[in-house]
């Protein structure tokens, strides 16, 4: 038990940072974050000197909605990030109803390749008529070293059937 507090505290910082992005889905212009490190790279990195962790966010995706059984997904966006060691997939929605309420669990086709990964719940919320809902995929080594050279990357959450820009996904993989 003992060795699996720090990954669990980590891990709920990781969602914890996540919460204060929600600029992800509703600003039209989002603020500009301060500059990389290498003035091309996609990602940014800060690093609270208070709680000694680095976390590195690349910039918001648009996503195709595939599959889905109603046509209610408005905007979908995705980033990849990495708070100190851990890599993840933020999976950002707005819709009409709930999508992905009791999902755990996400499978990706990266160049055909099957990976199953853990899905977890960052925020949901109802704002107003629609429903925002963030999840975020943690990330294996091996499927960060796939997706930094994917041609194709296919998501499924729940119902949900998600074309990710690969090319873009594969500059971002590099930077982390």
């Amino acid at each position: 038990m003992s060795r699996c507090l720090p990954k669990l505290i980590r891990r709920s910082l990781l969602f914890i940072s996540l919460l204060l992005c929600p600029a992800l889905l509703y600003a039209q212009d989002p603020p500009e974050p301060a500059p990389p490190a290498d003035p091309n790279s996609p990602c940014t990195r800060e690093t609270d000197e208070f709680k000694q962790q680095t976390v590195t966010r690349c910039e918001p995706l648009a996503v195709e909605v595939e599959e889905h059984p109603a046509e209610t997904m408005y905007r979908v966006r995705v980033l990849l990030g990495r708070l100190d060691g851990d890599a993840y997939l933020l999976v950002s929605t707005v819709s009409d109803s709930w999508n992905f309420l009791r999902v755990d669990t996400a499978y990706a086709l990266i160049d055909g390749e099957n990976h199953e990964f853990p899905l977890m719940e960052v925020d949901r919320e109802v704002d107003g008529r629609q429903v925002v809902e963030q999840n975020a995929l943690m990330l294996t080594p091996e499927a960060l070293d796939a997706l930094a050279s994917a041609g194709e990357v296919r998501v499924k959450m729940g119902q949900a059937v998600l074309r990710l820009p690969a090319e873009a996904l594969n500059a971002h993989a590099q930077a982390l």
